[in-house]
């Protein structure tokens, strides 16, 4: 891609000034390269995609102002989403960011409360969008255990059988599917907004606790907090920060592999067998509790 071009004249459609220098590159997914941009309007944060890309680009736009919207967690401001020929960019505001520490991480957790205290009639979003590279459904539904099974385990557990996963991950994964009405029980959660991405590599310190790469969707509030114990990066302080404000109902250890499966077979999706042995284990744990 030419890059430069492309990225000039999407400064000069919403006015960003000109490039100082060429974009230094700061690292970013494979389909989602990023950059420090430095023009004589400020600096920005740039992500770069193909066309092919543009949807991912695009609705993490719209995600990042939904959750602005909510005035709770700290989200860079979009300051422009655009395609020229070949090329689509997503430009941020650029924000100095550091590790969290301490209770840092508890501000990070009320910050979190907030946002899920944004509610709705029912599970979904307006629109599909993406987890990582891969498609997110959001098909509105009437409750919260449809919406699971239909928008998130079988479009996933689909995947990973096209791939050609074993027999055994592939029998335990269908047993998943068809008691799941058993593993959740009474569980009929309040409809929050929640991240939908929310790992370490997401969060960090600016003037305050900032998060970024949303995949948005209203439904279970315990899905963003099941996935920031799966990869680590949460210290004990937002957990409990979390839970002093907004308690969850009983039961909620319990689900915590029933939603970690989701981004593990995500996870196996994208990256391959490496993860079969994760899920067989989080499935045959679910399993064994009915």
């Amino acid at each position: 891609m030419s890059t430069q071009p492309a990225l000039a004249a999407i400064l000069e459609e919403h006015a960003l000034g000109e490039l100082i220098e060429k974009p230094e590159s700061i690292g970013g997914g494979d389909s989602t390269p990023a950059y420090q941009l430095q023009t004589t309007r400020g600096r920005f944060f740039g992500k770069r995609a193909g066309l092919s890309r543009w949807d991912q680009l695009r609705c993490e736009a719209n995600n990042l102002d939904a959750i602005r919207d909510t005035n709770t967690i700290r989200v860079p401001t979009v300051i422009a989403c655009d395609r020229v020929e070949d090329e689509a960019w997503l430009l941020l505001e650029w924000l100095d960011v550091r590790p969290l520490r301490g209770n840092q991480f508890e501000a990070l957790g009320r910050s979190l409360c907030d946002l899920h205290r944004t509610d709705s009639s029912q599970p979904g979003w307006h629109e599909n969008n993406w987890i990582g590279n891969s498609p997110q459904l959001n098909q509105p539904m009437s409750d919260w255990e449809t919406f699971y099974l239909e928008c998130r385990l079988r479009p996933q557990i689909e995947w990973a059988v096209e791939g050609g996963i074993p027999a055994t991950l592939r029998r335990l994964l269908y047993a998943l599917m068809d008691r799941l009405s058993d593993l959740l029980g009474e569980h009929s959660p309040p409809v929050s907004l929640t991240h939908g991405d929310l790992w370490g590599g997401n969060v960090a310190m600016a003037d305050c606790p900032v998060t970024y790469d949303p995949a948005c969707f209203f439904g279970d509030r315990e899905m963003d907090l099941a996935m920031a114990r799966l990869f680590g990066g949460f210290d004990e302080h937002f957990f409990a920060a979390y839970l002093e404000a907004w308690p969850l109902p009983p039961g909620w250890q319990k689900r915590v592999d029933l939603y970690q499966i989701y981004h593990q077979l995500n996870h196996l999706n994208l990256f391959g067998g490496i993860y079969v042995d994760s899920c067989r284990r989080t499935v045959e744990r679910l399993l064994s509790q009915i």
